[in-house]
């Protein structure tokens, strides 16, 4: 490979960590992330999430998908694969004749893959899972001593770094697995007392929870070539459910102020305690689905997936968590990929839908999210490289019992870099 596209490349990927670095404070701007690890991040790459975020049952020569190991075999023999993007979000919450609006950006994702051996095919990669990022305040007026106020807020979240590997078992059968390190710390704050006086303190407390272990994602794919030009593809991938090791920080405290982010003087020391050992209780994940290629032409899917959020434990206890499952369905259109004369026939257009029952049921209300999706694969002239861009409209929850709507919209701009490393050179 030239010396140029090497640098080219390098500079590209840099460009995406630095600004994940940059953007590493910024998190998620909803309240329902009070619950549990946050708001759960679905695993993607810059191609499914235009697709309704399908991944189980789909393949890709130039394309890292790590919902499903078994797919990392179909990387072709002689490239690497580099796939990362930054994502952004703008949030309307509506509350009963109240609405707000905020967003945030940051990191999606970056995957790299390459060939090891003519059946053996491995990854590495970064994602976020979840996301925390809140802050609400309760409001008790016409107390004796005036206005009670107390407010919540949270921030953090939990990354995944995994490592996988992909393997051939004959034509047809690939498994698969990630062994994923999960990371990351949960942050949350009350702060309760009375905002208008100047003679009683405030009480702080803060609880942090660090989580920092191991765990194993499987998969397997069935895929049959059923002609020259169509590939049927069969998927099954999941994580059991297991404790994982965990530390927590707690301090509580007195204060002068703190209320809405404005001046405060800390007091004194209530309770200070750290690095105290415990448990997360990760749950259960299972998904199926499979997709229909054509070869240069369209590529259509459909998904389903159950997460056992009800086993959710943190410390030995629960939250209002409940069992969650999500269906998707997408698709993928190139209207000539080897058009000379036109540019936007060799455009991918991508399009799907998605429906998830979420994992938190409030107030008696089970709360459900429901997006569609659209995409282009921008590709690059005289290079195997495409600049994906993708849209999400969506709305999770209702305003029923005093619960809160968000309507979404998600930007995730990323791109798929494939190279061939592995030419050996003819001449010296």
């Amino acid at each position: 490979m030239r010396t140029s596209a090497k640098t080219w490349i390098a500079a590209i990927l840099l460009a995406f960590v630095f600004s994940s670095l940059a953007n590493a404070q910024t998190s998620s701007t909803s309240p329902y992330s009070r619950f549990g690890i946050g708001n759960i991040k679905q695993e993607n790459n810059t191609r499914t999430f235009g697709m309704g975020g399908i991944g189980y049952g789909i393949r890709g020569v130039f394309n890292v998908n790590p919902i499903n190991p078994a797919s990392y075999t179909a990387y072709d023999t002689l490239s690497f694969v580099a796939d990362a993007a930054m994502n952004g979000d703008f949030t309307t919450l509506k509350e009963t004749g109240i609405t707000a609006d905020a967003s945030h950006a940051g990191l999606s994702h970056f995957y790299f893959g390459f060939p090891v051996t003519s059946w053996w095919r491995t990854t590495v990669g970064m994602t976020p899972i979840s996301e925390v990022g809140y802050y609400v305040k309760e409001s008790q007026k016409n107390t004796p001593m005036g206005t009670y106020l107390t407010a919540y807020s949270g921030e953090g979240g939990l990354n995944q770094y995994f490592w996988g590997n992909g393997f051939k078992l004959g034509k047809s059968f690939s498994v698969g697995f990630n062994l994923n390190f999960i990371s990351g710390k949960l942050m949350r704050q009350t702060i309760s007392g009375f905002p208008d006086s100047s003679y009683i303190f405030n009480t702080r407390s803060t609880t942090t929870n660090y989580v920092h272990d191991f765990n194993i994602q499987l998969g397997l794919q069935y895929h049959r070539q059923l002609n020259q030009r169509d590939l049927l593809t069969i998927g099954v991938a999941g994580t059991l459910g297991r404790e994982m090791n965990a530390s927590q920080d707690r301090l509580v405290e007195t204060l002068f102020g703190g209320f809405d982010g404005t001046y405060e003087s800390s007091k004194d020391t209530i309770l200070i305690e750290t690095d105290i050992d415990g448990t997360v209780k990760m749950p259960l994940k299972l998904g199926g689905g499979f997709s229909l290629e054509r070869l240069d032409n369209f590529t259509i899917g459909a998904d389903f997936e159950f997460t056992k959020w009800s086993d959710y434990r943190i410390n030995g206890l629960s939250d209002s968590l409940t069992n969650s499952w999500r269906v998707a369905v997408g698709g993928e259109y190139i209207p000539d990929n080897r058009s000379i004369s036109s540019y936007w026939q060799k455009v991918r257009y991508r399009a799907g839908f998605r429906y998830k029952q979420d994992n938190l049921k409030l107030k008696g209300e089970q709360l459900n999210e429901y997006a569609i999706s659209l995409g282009m694969g921008l590709p690059l002239r005289r290079l195997a490289t495409t600049v994906n861009i993708s849209a999400e409209f969506g709305s999770r929850g209702n305003t029923n019992n005093g619960l809160i709507q968000e309507n979404f919209v998600r930007f995730v701009i990323g791109i798929n870099i494939a190279e061939r490393w592995f030419i050996k050179p003819k001449y010296d």
